[in-house]
C-alpha cells in the first residue's frame, strides 16, 4: 500500500463517515500480522483464566496507579492492565485510521501482512463502563465496545476505544469479517513501508507524537538516521 493508496482510503473513510446515522461510528484497527480478531487473554488458550489474572493485578497495582484512576471501577483497572500489556478481554481500537496505519506499518516483518480493519458499530454495540448493570466477565456470545476514560495522555492522543470480548462455555467472541467490518491488506515491502511511515510523519503521525515521553525521545535520538536539523525543526521522525 503506497501513499496514494492512504489518500484514498482516507477519502473512502470520510465519505463514509459523513453517511453515518445518528449513534454510528467508525473505528480503526491496524495490525502488522493478519490474524483473528481475538484479545491477547485468549489467542493461545481460549480456557485461560483472564478474569483471575485481572483480579491478581487489581490487588497488586494499587500503589502503583495514578490519581485519575477510580480504583473501585473495574473498567478503569482494566484499561490500565491492557495499556500496560496484561493479557485481558480487550482490543485495541481508534478513531483515527491513520494511527490505526501506523501500528500496522511500524512492526509489520518480511514474512507477514499488515493488514488494517475498519468496523462500524451502532449505538446497540456501546456499553457505558460506568452503568451498574454492565459486568466485566460475562458469560454471553457478545463483543461491546466502549471509549475509555482518560487516565493516561496516550488514550486522548491515539483517539482509543476498547472492543471486550465476552465468553460463553469457554468460547470467546471473536469479530467476524463481515458487512459491519472490513478488512484491507496493506503491502510490505521495505520501499512501501518507508514512503507509508514518511508520510504519516509528515501528517504529525509517529513514534514520538503516539508515545510522547522520555523513553521515546531516548529511542529517536539513538536512531542512526536521526536528522539533528529536522529534530530542531521539530520534525521527529523514527521511521524504521
Amino acid at each position: 500500500m503506497g501513499i496514494n493508496n492512504i489518500e484514498t482510503l482516507l477519502k473512502e473513510f470520510n465519505t463514509e463517515k459523513l453517511s453515518l446515522n445518528t449513534g454510528e461510528k467508525l473505528l480503526f484497527r491496524g495490525q502488522n500480522v493478519d490474524k483473528d480478531l481475538l484479545p491477547k487473554a485468549f489467542r493461545e488458550d481460549k480456557k485461560f483464566n483472564d478474569e483471575e489474572l485481572f483480579n491478581d493485578f487489581k490487588l497488586r497495582s494499587i500503589p502503583y496507579l495514578n490519581t485519575a484512576i477510580d480504583i473501585s471501577n473495574d473498567f478503569d483497572i482494566l484499561t490500565t492492565a491492557q495499556h500496560y500489556g496484561l493479557k485481558t478481554r480487550l482490543l485495541d481500537w481508534t478513531e483515527n485510521p491513520l494511527v490505526a496505519i501506523f501500528f500496522a506499518m511500524a512492526g509489520a516483518k518480511d514474512e507477514e501482512i499488515p493488514v488494517l480493519f475498519k468496523m462500524k458499530i451502532s449505538e446497540n454495540d456501546i456499553i457505558n463502563p460506568y452503568a451498574k448493570e454492565i459486568m466485566l466477565f460475562a458469560n454471553k456470545k457478545e463483543v461491546k465496545f466502549f471509549k475509555p476514560k482518560s487516565i493516561d495522555n496516550r488514550i486522548d492522543i491515539q483517539s482509543a476505544w476498547f472492543s471486550k470480548h465476552d465468553r460463553y462455555e469457554n468460547n470467546p467472541r471473536k469479530i467476524d469479517i463481515n458487512g459491519a467490518c472490513k478488512k484491507y491488506t496493506l503491502q510490505n515491502n521495505e520501499e512501501a513501508i518507508r514512503k507509508s511511515l514518511d508520510y504519516l510523519n509528515m501528517l504529525g503521525i509517529n513514534q514520538f507524537t503516539l508515545f510522547p515521553g522520555l523513553g521515546t525521545l531516548a529511542t529517536l535520538l539513538n536512531k542512526e538516521e536521526y536528522n539533528p536539523m529536522k529534530s530542531r525543526q521539530g520534525i521527529l521522525s523514527i521511521s524504521s
